[in-house]
C-alpha cells in the first residue's frame, strides 16, 4: 500500500490555497476593469438634473436606461407649466389684495422651474429641449423629458398660409432631428387645453400627421406610445368635468376618424401645473399616478429609423441645421468659463506631477494626451471644439487684430460663422441667443 508522507500532503495542500487567489486575481482584474470602462462611458452623458439640453449632441447623450417622454402642444396649452410640476415644481396662489392674486413658483416646496412658462401669445419654449427630472420630486422615479415649443405662434397660427406652414416645417424637421440622436422614445405626450370645445387646432393635428408619418414604417406602432391630457384641469375649477367621459370618447373617435394607423383608443388624462385646493385633487392625483405607470411600463420606439415627411427638404434641413449651430455657440459662450477652468485644472495637475511625482510621468505625451482625450470625451468632443472656436474668435483673434492689424483680412480666420437660417429676420435664433449668452 502506498502511503503519502505528511510533507507531499502539506505541500499538496499549499499548492491548492496557493492556486486560489491566483484564479481570483484575473477574475477581480476583470470586473474592476469592466467598473471602470462602465464608469468612464456614462461620464459622457447628461447626467445634470434640472436643467434643459437643447443641441443634437446633447440628445445623442441622454441616460439610456431613464425613460422618455416628448412632450408636444400648442402655445398656451400649459405645456411648460405642467412639466415643471411633473419635475417636482410646485406653483401655488399668491394673493396681491384684495381683488387679485398670481400663481408663482414656490421654492420652499420644491425645485426651481426648468422650462420658461408665460402667458404671451407666443410660444415661449423656442427650441426642442431636453431635462432630465423625478417624477413629481420623488428620488426614485428619475425620467426625462422632451419639451417642444408651441407649434400656433401668431406667425403660426393659419395653417394654410405659406409662412405659418413654413414654420411648422422647420419645428416638425427639428424634432425629427433630434428623435433620430436621441434613438428612442417611451411616450408621446399631446397636450390639449380647450376641453370646453374638445376640438384640436389644426397646427397641432398637422404636427401629430408628420409625427404619424415619421414613424409608418416603424416596427411598432407609434399610436401605441401616444397619451393625450387634458391640461389646466384644476382642482378649484368644474367646468372641466361637465361631460368629461363623453368629451374623452369624442376625442377618441376623431383621432382615430383623422389617422388611419391610429387603432386604439388613445389614453386621456386630466392634470393640471398648479397646486390648488379642490375636490378635483383626487381624479388629479389618479391620473398623475396613471402617467406614470404608462411611463414606467412602456417599451421602446425606435426613433433612429424614422422616416423623412413630406416638406423636409434641402432648405428645411439647412434651417435645422443653422439653428442647432447657433445654439452650439451660444451655450458654448454661456459654458466657455467651467470648460476654460477644466482645460487650466488639467494642465495645472499636470505641472504639479511632473515637480511632485516625477515617477508617473511617462515618457512622451502619451499620457498627456491621453488625459486630454478623456477630458474630451466627458465634456463632448463637439462642446471643447466649440470652446476652442470662442477662445479664438471672442478672445485671441481681436488681441491678434489689436497688435497686428489687417482687420479686414484677418476676420476671415473666423471660426463662428452664423448665417440667417429662417423665415424670421431680426430676431432669429443665432442672433439672439447669442447675443443673450454674452450678456449673461
Amino acid at each position: 500500500m502506498h502511503i503519502r508522507s505528511k510533507g507531499s500532503l502539506f505541500t499538496n495542500q499549499q499548492n491548492r490555497n496557493m492556486c486560489k487567489p491566483a484564479m481570483a486575481e484575473p477574475a477581480l482584474a476583470t470586473t474592476l476593469w469592466q467598473k471602470l470602462q462602465n464608469n468612464v462611458v456614462r461620464t459622457k452623458f447628461r447626467h445634470e438634473l434640472n436643467r434643459a439640453y437643447a443641441t443634437n449632441a446633447d440628445f445623442m447623450r441622454m441616460i439610456p436606461e431613464h425613460k422618455r417622454v416628448v412632450v408636444i402642444g400648442c402655445t398656451g396649452a400649459g405645456k411648460s407649466t405642467l412639466l415643471n410640476t411633473l419635475g417636482g415644481c410646485k406653483k401655488v396662489w399668491k394673493e396681491q389684495g384684495d381683488e387679485e392674486g398670481t400663481f408663482e413658483w414656490d421654492a420652499k416646496k420644491g425645485p426651481n422651474p426648468v422650462f420658461e412658462s408665460g402667458y404671451s401669445a407666443q410660444s415661449v419654449t423656442q427650441h426642442t429641449s431636453f431635462a432630465n427630472l423625478r417624477y413629481l420630486g420623488e428620488k426614485n422615479k428619475p425620467f426625462i423629458v422632451v419639451d417642444t415649443p408651441g407649434h400656433d405662434d401668431p406667425e403660426g397660427a393659419n395653417i394654410d398660409e405659406k409662412d405659418a406652414r413654413a414654420k411648422l416645417q422647420e419645428q416638425a424637421a427639428d424634432l425629427h432631428s433630434k428623435l433620430q440622436n436621441m434613438m428612442h422614445l417611451n411616450m408621446i405626450l399631446v397636450m390639449h387645453n380647450d376641453v370646453h370645445s374638445n376640438r384640436l387646432n389644426p397646427a397641432t393635428y398637422e404636427l401629430l400627421r408628420k409625427v404619424d408619418e415619421m414613424f409608418k414604417d416603424s416596427d411598432r406602432n407609434v399610436w401605441e406610445h401616444v397619451v393625450m391630457a387634458y391640461t389646466k384641469c384644476d382642482a378649484d375649477s368644474r367646468g372641466w368635468k361637465d361631460n368629461l367621459a363623453s368629451k374623452k370618447l369624442q376625442m377618441q373617435e376623431s383621432l382615430r376618424r383623422t389617422f388611419p394607423r391610429c387603432t386604439i383608443d388613445i389614453p386621456i388624462l386630466t392634470l393640471s401645473g398648479v397646486s390648488v385646493e379642490g375636490t378635483g385633487n383626487t381624479a388629479l392625483s389618479r391620473d398623475f399616478n396613471s402617467l406614470w405607470s404608462r411611463l414606467s411600463a412602456a417599451p421602446a420606439l425606435d426613433t433612429t429609423r424614422i422616416s423623412r415627411f413630406e416638406g423636409l427638404d434641402v432648405r428645411i434641413g439647412r434651417i435645422v441645421e443653422g439653428r442647432d449651430n447657433a445654439l452650439r455657440v451660444a451655450e458654448a459662450r454661456k459654458e466657455f468659463p467651467q470648460v476654460s477652468g477644466n482645460v487650466l485644472m488639467l494642465v495645472f495637475t499636470l505641472i504639479v506631477r511632473s515637480f511632485l511625482l516625477p515617477f508617473l510621468d511617462i515618457p512622451g505625451i502619451a499620457d498627456e494626451v491621453a488625459l486630454f482625450s478623456l477630458l474630451a470625451y466627458r465634456t463632448g468632443f463637439y462642446k471643447v471644439w466649440d470652446w476652442g472656436a470662442v477662445l479664438w474668435d471672442d478672445v485671441m483673434l481681436p488681441k491678434v487684430i489689436h497688435y497686428v492689424g489687417f482687420e479686414s483680412i484677418l476676420s476671415n480666420f473666423r471660426l463662428i460663422k452664423l448665417e440667417k437660417t429662417s423665415v424670421d429676420s431680426d430676431e432669429e435664433l443665432g442672433g439672439s441667443a447669442s447675443r443673450k449668452s454674452k450678456e449673461e
